[in-house]
């Protein structure tokens, strides 16, 4: 088996900011025009979206276009409202959305994909110890790193110094990362990033980052049992039915249900209850085939249970290695208010005991 710094096949900076964003459950009426559009009408342009569900909160990862179709929408109050100026968040046509804009990595894993240990150990660390405050969500194919925009050029400098992969993206972008690899200084994103002006918020330095506790970090073992399933884009519509009816009527009050969708993949991260309202294909054998492609071994989560800070570090690094260390493969995933860890089932017990030697206090549910 490969190991986790060899496991990386390229890092893809993705194009434009990208906006985190929240809205209470109960509200869902308010922007369900937005959402409705976002999924069933397709983008013209290659997109990063994520709705991620629990029972607690609903989180999405939006860009422009995305976040513009709550204003367009006609949510109440759609304009850009700070009550508190020194709060880091906006009120946002119903959403409450963080200030800080942020740029995607998208990290190829190659073959070996989540089930390789030590990926989000490895990349997290590497940002953590140049102080880069960031934002990670792992898929079925692909793992997503967000770092604030004006630490873009920083954090991929680190990445490609550190791993040996190719870099790609934007022409303009790679030629200012490859000025800083022959010395150049490192430049901030507001005088490099062509063209930001058609962005909702304007561009600000991300606040000052803060270093994470391990002492003071508790976590919580969640009880629903998770399964990770992908589709191709083509099939999306014959699921789409299932998704929206988990959107907007909700099985149970402590639904887990995370969509990311890319230019490549679409993503899913759900309760085992929840597959099973996916439709078969016609012709497949009842129980045997879907238009989901599952990954047969179910799925716990481990829940962070303080609020999640976006200018803290290291909390990414301090939770994933000593699982990486133990030779445990987990999915990470970061919501608006705290994240969450997910590892095989029948690992999770010896994930538990791993952190709690660490120094981390885990509750069992």
């Amino acid at each position: 088996m490969a190991t986790a710094s060899t496991a990386f096949s390229a890092i893809n900076i993705i194009k434009g900011p990208l906006y985190i964003a929240s809205f209470k459950k109960e509200n869902v009426s308010r922007v369900s025009h937005a959402l409705l559009k976002i999924f069933l009408l397709p983008s013209l342009t290659p997109r990063l979206f994520s709705y991620t569900e629990t029972n607690s909160e609903v989180t999405l990862l939006l860009d422009d276009n995305s976040l513009s179709s709550f204003h367009e929408s006609g949510s109440n109050n759609p304009e850009v409202e700070s009550l508190d100026p020194n709060s880091p968040t906006v009120y946002y046509g119903g959403l409450t959305v963080g200030k800080v804009r942020w740029r995607g990595l998208e990290v190829m894993l190659g073959s070996c994909g989540y089930t390789e240990s030590g990926i989000v150990a490895t990349l997290s660390s590497i940002l953590s110890s140049s102080d880069i405050n960031l934002y990670y969500l792992s898929t079925y194919n692909t793992d997503y790193i967000l770092v604030p925009e004006d630490k873009l050029y920083l954090a991929i400098s680190c990445l490609e110094k550190s791993l040996s992969v190719d870099i790609t993206g934007d022409p303009e972008e790679l030629a200012i990362i490859n000025g800083i690899n022959n010395g150049n200084d490192i430049v901030t994103i507001e005088e490099k990033t062509p063209d930001t002006t058609h962005t909702i918020f304007p561009l600000a330095s991300s606040p000052p980052t803060s270093k994470v506790s391990i002492s003071a970090t508790k976590l919580v073992t969640i009880p629903n049992e998770l399964c990770l399933a992908s589709i191709t884009r083509s099939e999306l519509p014959l699921c789409m039915q299932a998704i929206l009816r988990l959107i907007f009527f909700p099985n149970s009050p402590s639904c887990f249900f995370s969509f990311t969708e890319t230019e490549g993949e679409v993503s899913m991260i759900m309760d085992t209850a929840s597959a099973l309202t996916f439709p078969f294909r016609e012709g497949y054998e009842l129980g045997i085939e879907r238009p989901l492609l599952v990954d047969t071994a179910p799925w716990r989560a481990i829940r962070r249970i303080e609020k999640l800070s976006f200018t803290e570090t290291g909390v990414v690094s301090a939770i994933s290695t000593p699982l990486g260390n133990a030779n445990i493969s987990i999915l990470y995933l970061s919501t608006f208010k705290t994240s969450f860890i997910m590892v095989r089932q029948d690992r999770l017990s010896e994930a538990v005991s791993t952190l709690r030697t660490g120094g981390f206090s885990v509750l069992d549910t």
